[in-house]
C-alpha cells in the first residue's frame, strides 16, 4: 500500500487557511498514487494552549474545519487532533474513510466500556493507544515515547505503527529531531522490536515559542530507512509499504550524520521566521552594542527575515574598537541602521529602540543567552519586552554558532568574536586557565541542573569535591529575582529556564548529602512505617463511594447520556461525529474520554 506523509507548516488556529492547504496536500497525495495520507500532530489543532473559557469555541471551529475537509477529501486520511482539557493533554486520531469520520480512540474506549457494562467478554485487552485496520493492514497510533514502548512490548502485533511526534525540537535530545538525528535516536530499534513499518510524522512550525522541525520518515521493520522528509521544510513524501516483505530494501536511504550546531542554527532561523509569521510581524528592532550575542542576533534576524525587515540601533559599545566593528557589521548586513551619539550609554540606545518599537510596531529582539539569563544580574536593566532568540542557548554554544556563521559568511569581525565574558564565579581562575574552559564548566553545571535534572549532590560530586559547582548553583538560585521580568525565548532545548521550577519566597534549598544518604526506597519505607504507626485506616466509606459512583455511571450509559449522549435524538439523522460533553452543558470536547488513563 502506498502511504503519503503531508509534512506541512501551519499556524495554530488558522483553520480556514489550514483546511485549504490540507486539501491541497491530499490532492497531491492522490495524484502520487497514495491510498492513505497522514498529517502531523499539530497540523489541524495547533500546539498552543487555549483558555478554558475559549475551549468550546475553539473545538467548535476545529469540528467545522474538519467537516469541510471531509466533504471534499479526495482520499482516505489520518488526522491527529491534540488538545488540552482541564490541564490534561488529550490525544485523538481521526480516520477519514469514504468521507465518514471515525474518532478511533474514542470509539475504542467506548467499545470496551460497553462490553464491561453489559457483562460481555472483551475481545482483547484494553489499549492505551488507538488501533485500526485499513486495506488488510493492522495499524497502531503512538503520540509519545511511552506509547512506542507499550506497542513494542506487544511484539509483532501490528503491520504499521504511525508515530505522530508531539515533541518540539530540542538540540540536546536527538529523539525529538526525527530524521535529522536518526542514527543517534531510538527509532531504528523501535521498528525492529515492533516488527512493523514505522511511519514517523513530524509537525512543522512554531507553536507558542516552541520550534517543531518536521523531519518525517518511514522505517522498514528491519530498521532500513525507506523514505524521509527534510527538516525545516514542507514536503510530501510517499512510500510503498509491503507487510510481507522481509528485506532488504531495493534502494534504502543512508541516514545523514547529524551536525548539532548546524541543526541548531537552522532551528533558530526557522523558529524566528515562524514566530514572526504566526504573530503577523514583518519587522524586528535590535540593539547592536558590539557584543557577540547582539551581533549573532543581528545575523540570525537577517537570515530569517531579510535585511530590509531588520532595524538596528547601533551604540553603547564598551570600547571604540567594538563600536567600529559593530558599525562595520551593520554595513555588511545591509540593514536599516540608526546610530547613537558617540559615547552614548546602553540605556540611551535602549531608549532609541523603545521609540522605534513604539512608532513602527516592530518586534524587539533581545540580546540574551541562557547562561546570562541564569547567572548575571539583570535587575534594573532598561529594556523593552520582546523575544530573546538565543535565550534558550548556552553561551558556549553562542560562541560556537558565531564561529559556524563566519565559516558560511565571514561578517562578524575578530574584535566582536572576542566580545563575550564568563559570569563571575569566585575561584574559577584557580582551576581553569582559559575563558573557554571556564565557560564550558559553567554551562555543564547549568545544563545538568536544568535539562538533566541532576540533584545537588550529584553535581557537587561530579566536581570532584570542589566548590565551583556549588557556587554556580548558588548563583543560579539567588539570581531568580532578576528573572521576574523575563522575556519570551525561542524554546530549542528539552527544558527552558522558564519551564524549570523557580519558587519565589522559598527559603529552603538542597545541600550536599552523604553517599549513603536516603534514596527513594528508604524514604518510602520510612513513610510506610510512619503511617503504620498511626493505625490502619478505615476504607469502608471510600469503597461505598466507589460502588455508588460505578452504579451511577452504569445507569448513565444505559440511558444514553454518558459522553453527552450516544443514543440517537428523536428525529436525528446519522451523526457519527457527535462529541462528548463534560461538566457544564456549554462545555464540549469532541475528542477523547472524560476519564484519565488511570
Amino acid at each position: 500500500m502506498n502511504i503519503a506523509i503531508a509534512q506541512m507548516q501551519t499556524i495554530s488556529g488558522a483553520f480556514e487557511q489550514t483546511g485549504a492547504r490540507m486539501l491541497e496536500f491530499a490532492t497531491r497525495a492522490q495524484a502520487a498514487g497514495a491510498r492513505l495520507a497522514v498529517f502531523p500532530a499539530f497540523a489541524l489543532s495547533g500546539g498552543c494552549p487555549v483558555d478554558e473559557a475559549d475551549q468550546e469555541g475553539f473545538i467548535s471551529d476545529i469540528t467545522e474545519c474538519l467537516q469541510t475537509f471531509v466533504e471534499q477529501a479526495p482520499l482516505d486520511c489520518i488526522i491527529p487532533v491534540v488538545g488540552e482539557l482541564d490541564g490534561m493533554q488529550m490525544n485523538e486520531v481521526v480516520l477519514v474513510r469514504d468521507r465518514v469520520v471515525h474518532a478511533l480512540r474514542l470509539e475504542g474506549e467506548f467499545d470496551v466500556l460497553k462490553q464491561e457494562l453489559f457483562g460481555e467478554e472483551a475481545e482483547s485487552e484494553p489499549q492505551s493507544f488507538a488501533s485500526f485496520e485499513f486495506e488488510g493492514l493492522r495499524f497502531a497510533v503512538a503520540f509519545t515515547s511511552e506509547d512506542l514502548d507499550t506497542i513494542g512490548n506487544l511484539g509483532h502485533a501490528f503491520d504499521v505503527v504511525l508515530f505522530f511526534s508531539t515533541y518540539g525540537f530540542s538540540h540536546d535530545n536527538p529523539t525529538t529531531q526525527l530524521a535529522t538525528a536518526l542514527t543517534e535516536s531510538r527509532y531504528q530499534g523501535d521498528a525492529e522490536r515492533m516488527g512493523a513499518w514505522l511511519v514517523a510524522v513530524g509537525s512543522l512550525g512554531v507553536f507558542e515559542t516552541q520550534v517543531f522541525s518536521g523531519g518525517s520518515f518511514v522505517l522498514a521493520p528491519w530498521g532500513e530507512l525507506a523514505a524521509e522528509a527534510p527538516s525545516f521544510e514542507e514536503a510530501l513524501v510517499t512510500c510503498e509499504i509491503d507487510p510481507y516483505s522481509e528485506g532488504p530494501l531495493a534502494q534504502p536511504i543512508t541516514p545523514d550524520v547529524p551536525d548539532r550546531l548546524l541543526t541548531l542554527m537552522n532551528a533558530l532561523i526557522f523558529g524566528l521566521s515562524g514566530f514572526c509569521r504566526s504573530e503577523g510581524v514583518r519587522d524586528v528592532a535590535i540593539v547592536m552594542d558590539g557584543s557577540l550575542v547582539s551581533s549573532l542576533v543581528a545575523t540570525l534576524a537577517c537570515d530569517a527575515l531579510g535585511p530590509t525587515h531588520v532595524h538596528a540601533c547601533v551604540g553603547g559599545a564598551k570600547t571604540s574598537e567594538l563600536a567600529a566593528a559593530s558599525r562595520e557589521l551593520a554595513a555588511h548586513l545591509r540593514i536599516d541602521t540608526t546610530f547613537a551619539p558617540e559615547g552614548a550609554s546602553l540605556d540611551h540606545v535602549e531608549l532609541m529602540r523603545a521609540e522605534l518599537v513604539r512608532s513602527s510596531g516592530a518586534l524587539a529582539l533581545l540580546n540574551l543567552d541562557k547562561t546570562g539569563f541564569c547567572l548575571e544580574n539583570r535587575a534594573g536593566e532598561l529594556t523593552v519586552s520582546g523575544l530573546a532568540p538565543l535565550g534558550d542557548v548556552y553561551r558556549s554554544d553562542v560562541v560556537a554558532l558565531a564561529r559556524l556563521r563566519n565559516t558560511i559568511s565571514p561578517v562578524i569581525g575578530p574584535e566582536i568574536m572576542r566580545a563575550w565574558k564568563v559570569p563571575a564565579i569566585e575561584g574559577m581562575n584557580k582551576r581553569y586557565i582559559t575563558a573557554a574552559s571556564q565557560l564550558e564548566f559553567i554551562d555543564y553545571v547549568l545544563s545538568g541542573r536544568i535539562e538533566w535534572a541532576r540533584t545537588y549532590t550529584q553535581l557537587i560530586e561530579e566536581d570532584r569535591g570542589g566548590e565551583l559547582a556549588e557556587r554556580v548553583l548558588e548563583c543560579l538560585r539567588i539570581r531568580r529575582m532578576a528573572r521576574l521580568s523575563a522575556p519570551r525565548v525561542l524554546v530549542v532545548s528539552s527544558q527552558s529556564l522558564m519551564e524549570s521550577p523557580q519558587s519565589y519566597g522559598l527559603c529552603w534549598h538542597d545541600r550536599v548529602r552523604d553517599r549513603g544518604g536516603q534514596d527513594w526506597h528508604q524514604l518510602g519505607s520510612q513513610l510506610q512505617s510512619l503511617f503504620a504507626a498511626q493505625g490502619k485506616p478505615d476504607t469502608s466509606g471510600i469503597q461505598k463511594e466507589i460502588r455508588d459512583t460505578m452504579a451511577f455511571l452504569r445507569d448513565l450509559a444505559l440511558s444514553g447520556d454518558l459522553f453527552g449522549g450516544f443514543a440517537p435524538e428523536e428525529g436525528a439523522t446519522d451523526d457519527r461525529f457527535r462529541g462528548p460533553r463534560h461538566g457544564n452543558p456549554g462545555t464540549s470536547w469532541s475528542f477523547g474520554s472524560p476519564f484519565s488513563e488511570n
